[in-house]
């Protein structure tokens, strides 16, 4: 072997040298990698569980003076339930906050509730009551609805589906397919185990016909910590209300601490469940564009309400913001239902639903 031959080979044997090691060091940089993989989301189905009894005829029209709306806003939950054959519908206030937030009931009830009327029959702020016990009477309701009623028009497979304003499946509801329903490895794969006393007080609305009377311009999506599950909800419910028809010349009885308080037809009836701060007592401060769920909002708190047995909690996120919608229909009292509190349509303080039951 001459001198050149001898160079020649020593040159391309450091060559392959060089290229072993730079594919090894590329081997060992994705070895590197595969430890800690992107997760691949998951997204649930997304179809809205459908509450019983079901009304899906075209909203009905009576008239004023058969008509007493109950309205709810804040952090509270409805779930549907049965008195023997006739349905009804369970109203719980979230009561256990923490550090960051807390909430306090508030109720404002009105007859003669049309322009230029709206006769005061019960403010709990004044003089101020802390609210223990709640429950409702309808002295005679209207035939067709002496039961409660969700209004849920049309066949939807999933929440991008909805299209009318007033459908009740707006709202949040942890026991549909996109939150918790059949959840894989779920013990109790059609309801969550409830944990008591955290909405209270909570009372049975006996007759009428529940449907959303806001519902956000913004919309969200519920996604876990580890971003692996999520679920689009789109717009949600953020004022749900409730009418009682009753026959005519007739109402209802509230009752507050076991007094009671009267209110005809046309009336209505505020149940309000914002949220303050524990020091200051001023309106929670939220910011949507937060990391940290507590800064978010309030929606976190619902978690306390159930148990998770194992499954990941799904955090709300704001998707596109939006300017808070004006609500229509409330005559009395709507300023108390936002945008005067810092809350705002990009961090619902919203009512939530567990369609599964009572």
């Amino acid at each position: 072997m001459n001198r050149r031959e001898y160079l020649t080979r020593m040159a391309a044997s450091a060559a392959g040298l060089a290229i072993g090691a730079a594919c090894k060091s590329g081997s060992e940089q994705q070895a590197r990698q595969a430890v800690t993989p992107i997760p691949t989301p998951i997204t649930k189905p997304e179809t809205p569980r459908t509450w019983s009894k079901r009304w899906s005829d075209p909203f009905p029209k009576y008239p004023p003076e058969q008509t007493i709306k109950l309205i709810f806003y804040g952090l509270a939950s409805l779930s549907p339930g049965k008195n023997g054959s006739k349905a009804n519908c369970e109203v719980g206030f979230h009561s256990s906050g923490d550090e960051n937030h807390r909430h306090e009931l508030s109720i404002y009830a009105f007859d003669n509730a049309q322009l230029g009327g709206c006769i005061p029959r019960y403010d709990s702020t004044n003089p101020k009551e802390q609210i223990a016990l709640v429950d409702l009477r309808v002295d005679h309701p209207e035939a067709k609805v002496d039961e409660v009623s969700f209004y849920q028009p049309g066949n939807v497979q999933r929440r991008s589906d909805l299209s009318d304003d007033r459908d009740f499946r707006w709202i949040i509801d942890f026991e549909s397919d996109y939150l918790y329903r059949n959840f894989p490895g779920s013990a109790h794969p059609d309801k969550l185990p409830k944990v008591p006393h955290i909405y209270k007080p909570a009372f049975t609305v006996p007759s009428g016909l529940f449907y959303t009377l806001r519902k956000t311009a913004s919309t969200f999506e519920l996604k876990t910590p580890d971003h692996i599950y999520r679920s689009e909800l789109g717009n949600v419910a953020d004022v749900l209300g409730a009418n009682v028809y009753v026959k005519q010349g007739t109402g209802l009885s509230l009752f507050v601490n076991a007094r009671a308080h009267r209110v005809q037809a046309p009336g209505e009836i505020y149940f309000i469940n914002t949220c303050t701060k524990p020091s200051a007592g001023d309106h929670c401060d939220a910011d949507p564009s937060s990391s940290d769920k507590k800064v978010r909002g309030d929606f976190y708190l619902h978690y306390k309400g159930f148990e998770l047995e194992g499954k990941p909690e799904y955090e709300l996120f704001l998707l596109q913001g939006g300017t808070q919608s004006a609500i229509v229909d409330v005559v009395c009292a709507p300023e108390r239902l936002g945008p005067h509190i810092t809350l705002t349509d990009e961090s619902p303080c919203a009512t939530v639903g567990y369609g599964g039951g009572i």
